[in-house]
């Protein structure tokens, strides 16, 4: 079982990830690829790291512009989390006979497990959270080899470059070795996170330095410009996380709150086995829920961003089929929650069940044009892959050879791995945007502002972001629009312009 369940995940993942196009920021992180750089607009360059290595490894095999390439090491990676999680709980005396459960209630994390197919940075993020807790523990409970000392320096690399808030994993990372690692064994593993730091960070540092910190003050200061409190964000994150996670995921995670507050004001020191793996599993849940279970009360926030507080949580509960038998009559609940909803995620992405269950709601007529398809985020996968035989075949010739400009990283993205037989750029695009995408020199400036044509283009916009072109002085007509329909619905539309800097 400890390899046969990791394996069929990373089938079943990988055999979904392949039969679906890629969502808008998977293109994007596509395209980072194929340039690689100490650092992006957004993110530490981890996602596209990995996207690039098996584009390397296995793109003389395959084409480098389809799905499964680009979601192999999200179905990999997402294999190697949940088989480490299994490991991690066998060392704590889980009974092979349990293995199913444990399986189960980690599973039963819809909102990571059913999504974790997708290459997004999270991956990285929790791969690197998996391999720092994992080796942390080994170094604080175990006798140590030289192995865990430097998996304790991969786990912290691969986390800070994964995302910026992998500061906070490394903290929880600091804060168990100083507790429980013995003294002798103490500053070898600090020296180690603090090597595994370096080379996590410096990548970040150099970049941000020579584009005058553009992509930090995005994360600190832009991203959240204009914060206010509100109650009623706060209290729609938690319901969103609710059903995420799951409702016993979060009771549980106030529980866990209540009964380490207890201790606290007890003073109690005991070594029972069962409070120092929850304790241990508390110094990696508090630094990131003091950040993300806050931060909604101030400013927006995007539902992911918290499942790392959720998973130790998750961990926690997969554990107490160790300590506490009884404890799988509830976790039946929580079993069959997630995984029926995990299923659903999974049967929504191949069929528009979202789309049918709206129509029938708002009873909209079944046309195929009478349903807004922005509604249901499935149909993001479709449409793309059709667009330049679509483009070919209705203009063909001199059209087809036009560079293609989008304006809006997620329509340029999309272009650029769908259009593989055509030159596709982002304008216009900021600082930090400026080294992701190629100058096809089809204008005399890059942005911020919209720059003036020097020679004709397509533009491509879609039904999520559908500005058209604002190049001045231009002169851009529109020629079509490209439709996509699921089971007769509505799916996806791609209008495409003509623009020449002077009159066509």
């Amino acid at each position: 079982m400890r390899i046969l369940l990791p394996f069929l995940l990373f089938v079943l993942l990988l055999i979904h990830g392949s039969s679906i196009g890629l969502s808008d920021d998977e293109a994007y992180y596509w395209v980072l690829a194929q340039k690689l750089s100490f650092g992006y607009a957004y993110h530490p360059p981890a996602v596209a790291g990995f996207i690039a290595f098996f584009q390397f490894l296995l793109g003389g095999i395959f084409d480098s512009h389809i799905s499964g390439l680009v979601r192999l090491p999200a179905a990999l990676g997402s294999s190697l989390i949940f088989g480490m999680s299994l490991a991690w709980l066998r060392d704590l005396g889980l009974q092979a006979r349990d293995e199913v459960k444990a399986a189960a209630v980690l599973l039963s994390f819809f909102g990571f497990f059913s999504l974790s197919w997708m290459m997004v940075p999270d991956i990285p993020l929790f791969l690197g959270w998996m391999i720092l807790f994992t080796q942390c523990w080994k170094l604080c409970s175990e006798k140590p080899t030289n192995k865990n000392y430097w998996g304790l320096c991969l786990g912290v690399t691969l986390t800070l470059l994964s995302k910026y808030s992998g500061i906070l994993v490394v903290s929880s990372a600091f804060i168990s070795l100083c507790i429980w690692a013995p003294r002798a064994r103490l500053a070898p593993c600090l020296g180690f996170l603090f090597l595994g730091g370096l080379f996590g960070i410096l990548p970040t540092i150099a970049w941000n330095y020579s584009h005058e910190w553009v992509s930090l003050l995005y994360q600190i200061r832009d991203r959240h410009e204009g914060s206010s409190i509100s109650l009623l964000r706060y209290l729609r994150f938690w319901g969103i996380e609710c059903i995420l996670a799951g409702p016993l995921v979060i009771a549980y995670f106030f529980n866990l709150l209540g009964r380490f507050v207890k201790r606290l004001s007890r003073k109690n020191h005991t070594r029972d086995v069962h409070q120092k793996v929850e304790s241990y599993l508390l110094t990696w849940i508090l630094p990131a829920a003091g950040v993300f279970c806050v931060q909604p009360l101030f400013s927006d926030f995007k539902p992911h961003w918290a499942f790392i507080v959720w998973w130790p949580v998750v961990l926690s509960l997969a554990f107490l089929l160790i300590v506490k038998k009884s404890s799988w009559t509830w976790l039946k609940f929580q079993s069959f929650y997630g995984l029926t909803l995990g299923i659903f995620v999974l049967a929504s992405c191949h069929f528009p069940i979202g789309t049918w269950i709206a129509r029938s709601a708002s009873h909209v007529p079944g046309s195929v044009g009478s349903f807004d398809p922005r509604l249901d985020v499935t149909n993001d996968f479709y449409g793309w892959n059709e667009l330049e035989s679509f483009i070919k075949m209705n203009w063909g010739g001199s059209y087809a050879s036009l560079p293609v400009i989008g304006s809006r990283y997620q329509t340029a993205s999309q272009a650029r791995f769908n259009l593989s037989g055509m030159r596709v750029t982002l304008l216009p695009r900021d600082l930090k945007e400026r080294d992701e995408w190629p100058d096809l020199g089809v204008s005399d400036g890059q942005g911020p502002a919209w720059p003036k044509l020097t020679t004709e283009i397509l533009f491509v916009a879609d039904n999520r972001y559908d500005s058209g072109p604002q190049f001045p002085s231009a002169n851009c007509e529109q020629l079509g629009r490209f439709e996509k329909s699921r089971f007769n619905l509505l799916a996806k539309w791609i209008t495409i312009w003509h623009c020449a800097p002077g009159k066509i």
